[in-house]
């Protein structure tokens, strides 16, 4: 391997392509784009022209643990700019900066440049945008980062970055989803399970549940879904009082999380480990063509299509009921009050 020097101080590695001498990222790079001083990273979602963070933690290999951020793939080019690009869409300001989007297309002001801000952090210049003749820095201003102008006096908690690996995920989270065997379905940041269709019959309602010694202590009227079909371990049938678990039968019915009388294809569902849970999609519903998946949203739960942003609420575990607790056409039965009929409290006299 050797590297060449040009004008501007980009260095080329055979393989590996050009490389930004300051922050040392090279082309083929993946990394999140962490705000140190204030410990949230980039996401990929918008609000209005900013894009939004998210609160992520540092482990001590340097690595970034948190929900929703995003990925960036680096490019270097022969001139030392740097490009960064999630899922295709290129990190871009606007010509007089104080925005921050992610574009179909990279433009001029796609183009970075980094500045050595001190302990490995760095101030991340666009090559292009100006206002009033200043330059326009990356910032993390009200909880969005943005671009903006960098004073001398300016507070470098704003502006220093760092370019971070993600943490390797562990081990998958055990499924143990066996045929026969019943179980709730655990949304942690709604603190329960799914509980029986709602009012308008598109979505279904949600059940306090606490997750106890690897159980479920839930509140009345949680759903309990059995395993009725494993086919190669690649997608699950659930059925609970002679319904089966699914997304509205047609197109106009992808948000629809229902009970229906079929294990039609729309009653299929595979899992994709995320986290230490895992997400359950849909086999055959897709929307704008990206498929359907199990969220808690306002209250309930219904289908929608993930965002990477907001993982929790699609992240789902699936428990047994603890020990005791009855269960009647497929819905955990739990009286909130018992009345001893023998104490003559209770016995009109």
């Amino acid at each position: 391997t050797y590297s060449v020097k040009d004008n501007n101080s980009a260095y080329k590695f055979d393989f590996y392509g050009y490389k930004d001498p300051v922050s040392g990222l090279k082309t083929g790079d993946t990394v999140a784009i962490y705000s140190d001083g204030n410990g949230v990273a980039m996401t990929a979602e918008a609000n209005g022209n900013k894009l939004k963070g998210a609160e992520a933690a540092l482990n001590e290999n340097g690595e970034l643990a948190g929900d929703g951020i995003a990925l960036f793939a680096v490019t270097v080019d022969e001139n030392g700019y740097v490009t960064f690009t999630n899922e295709g869409k290129a990190l871009t300001t606007g010509a007089t900066g104080n925005n921050l989007t992610l574009e179909d297309a990279a433009t001029e002001y796609s183009l970075w440049v980094t500045e050595d801000a001190g302990d490995g952090l760095f101030f991340v210049r666009n090559a292009n945008a100006q206002f009033n003749g200043g330059a326009q820095y990356l910032e993390y201003y009200r909880e969005l980062f943005t671009t903006y102008g960098k004073k001398a006096n300016a507070d470098p908690k704003a502006y220093a970055m760092s370019f971070r690996p993600l943490e390797e995920a562990g081990e998958e989270p055990e499924t143990a989803l066996i045929k026969g065997e019943s179980y709730v379905v655990y949304n942690a940041s709604a603190e329960g399970v799914f509980g029986q269709a709602g009012e308008m019959g598109n979505s279904l309602e949600l059940v306090g549940a606490t997750i106890e010694n690897g159980k479920a202590v839930v509140e009345n009227g949680a759903l309990v879904l059995t395993v009725e079909e494993i086919e190669d371990g690649t997608y699950y049938v659930f059925e609970t009082g002679g319904k089966y678990l699914a997304i509205g039968d047609s197109k106009e019915d992808d948000e629809d999380l229902v009970l229906q009388e079929e294990a039609t294809d729309r009653a299929k569902w595979y899992l994709t480990a995320n986290g230490d849970g895992y997400l359950n999609y849909n086999t055959a519903a897709t929307y704008t063509g990206t498929p359907v998946c199990i969220e808690f949203f306002s209250g309930g739960f219904s289908g929608w299509t993930f965002k990477s942003a907001d993982a929790a609420i699609f992240r789902f575990n699936f428990y047994p009921l603890a020990d005791g607790t009855t269960v009647v056409d497929g819905v955990a039965q739990v009286p909130t009050v018992e009345f001893d009929c023998e104490d003559s409290r209770y016995v009109e006299q």
